[in-house]
Formats: structure tokens, sequence, C-alpha cells
């Protein structure tokens, strides 16, 4: 697939993304009440997260090179649900969620054995153990799963998560909330605008070579403006509900460029 290809593909997603309603919007919303435990503060979220990551000494490895997704299948994913268009997803990403179900599973049965949301933290420790220390598939799989089950419109990218609205629903309850907005939280939104920003930031921060260069660029300036981007295309062009994660975006963007530099690529 040529370069301009690759455009042509994002760019149809974006329209989708943008124009398309979210068939569970509804269930996106949980009374601030039922919190009992949050994510740790912006300022602490990097420290907290490498203390699950080196206990392992866990390393990423390339998207790219090691794992065969480059950025351009990132995009197709960030800026879209996978039910909202028809382009397919490749294979390596596919096989890489295999056991995306059971790490939607295990978070859903620490929160019933805990009795409280689960953090970000938390999260990922769960993930690096299912996936044996691999951060890079951990992460991604994190992305894709927390957001098929806090929206359910991701069935064609993972059809082993089923999502009826009564999971939907108890997503918000597992998932901790950040504290962004007391009054009006959506802590599984949150959550995977979180994880889909890192991701989506280590990507870009692979820039060997020219191409990887000037998609790296792309792929940054995209995570930077999605907040607004969303704001005028999806709410003011196409007027369509939903809500902006500014917040959980920008954190987690950061958060991926920080792990990029500080911690070793398997090569």
């Amino acid at each position: 697939m040529t370069i301009i290809e690759k455009g042509l593909n994002i760019a149809q997603t974006v329209a989708h993304g943008a124009s398309r309603d979210y068939p569970y919007n509804h269930l996106i919303r949980q009374r601030p009440e039922s919190y009992r435990i949050s994510n740790p503060a912006p300022e602490n979220t990097l420290d907290d997260l490498l203390s699950v990551i080196n206990k392992d000494g866990a390393s990423l490895k390339p998207f790219k090179s090691q794992l065969g997704i480059d950025k351009t299948e990132i995009l197709k994913f960030y800026v879209a649900f996978a039910d909202q268009h028809r382009l397919p997803f490749s294979e390596n990403l596919t096989q890489i969620l295999k056991q995306a179900e059971e790490l939607v599973g295990t978070i859903e049965h620490k929160f019933r054995e805990k009795g409280r949301p689960i953090t970000i933290t938390e999260q990922l420790n769960i993930a690096l153990e299912l996936f044996k220390g691999d951060l890079s598939k951990a992460l991604i799989n994190l992305a894709v799963a927390t957001r098929a089950v806090a929206r359910g419109c991701d069935t064609r990218l993972v059809p082993q998560i089923p999502t009826p609205p009564s999971r939907i629903l108890n997503w918000q309850k597992v998932a901790a909330p950040f504290g962004f907005s007391p009054h009006d939280e959506d802590p599984a939104g949150d959550t995977y605008h979180f994880w889909e920003a890192m991701v989506l930031a280590i990507s870009a921060c692979e820039r060997d070579g020219l191409y990887n260069r000037f998609t790296g660029t792309i792929a940054e300036f995209m995570g930077r403006i999605t907040p607004e981007a969303t704001e005028i295309l999806r709410h003011k062009i196409c007027r369509k509900e939903g809500k902006t994660h500014p917040e959980a975006d920008i954190l987690g963007f950061e958060i991926g460029k920080a792990l990029a530099l500080i911690l070793p690529t398997s090569q």
C-alpha cells in the first residue's frame, strides 16, 4: 500500500469517526458518589507506571519493526471506532489482540475481588502479567480492550469481547476515575483515551528513517490536536453528540513519549 493510499484510508476513518453516532452513548455516565478510589495524580502517574514496568525489567518492542504494526494502523484505530468504517485491520494487529477478552475479564474479576475500581497502574500490572512482561503488547491490548468494553463499537476488531449494555454500564464502575471532572466523570472514556494516547505517542516516537520521521510527525500532530479536532469535526460540523477527554489525551500522550525516551528498546 502506498503512502497516498494510507493517507486516504486515515482520512476516510476520520470522516466516519466524526459523522457516526455511538450506539451506547447514553450509558457513559455514572454518578460521582459511586467512586471510592482514583488513579494517581497526573504528576505521579509516570512514577506509578514505572514502578510496575521496572519490577520486571520490561522493554519496548518497536511497533513496526518487531510487531509489524505501522503508524497508519495505529492512527486508523485511534481516529475512529472499528465499527464506524469498513477498512480492514492487519493480521499482525488482530493476532496481538487474541487475549484482549482475557485481559478485560481479568480486570473485571479484580474489580469484583477488591470491591472497588481498578486503577491504570493495576490495569497495567494485570496486562504485563498476562503478556509475560511484553510492554508493547500490554499497552496495545489495554488501548483496544478498554475502548471496546467502554463503548461497544469495536466488534469488528475484537469480536471476542462481548459488549452487552450491562457490561458497558458496569465498566464505568470497573475503571477508576482520574478526577478531571468530578461532577461529569466518564472513567471508562478517560481510561481508554489515556491508553490509546500512550500507544499513539510511542508509535510517533519511532522515527528511524525518512518515512518514519515523516509519519511520526503526523502522528504527533494528530495526537496533540485530538480534543480540538473532535470538537470541530464531530460536534460542530457533523453535529454529533459526544464528550472530549482532553486531560486524558494529553496525559496519556506525554506519558507515552516519556516512556519511549526512558525505557530501553528491545531489538
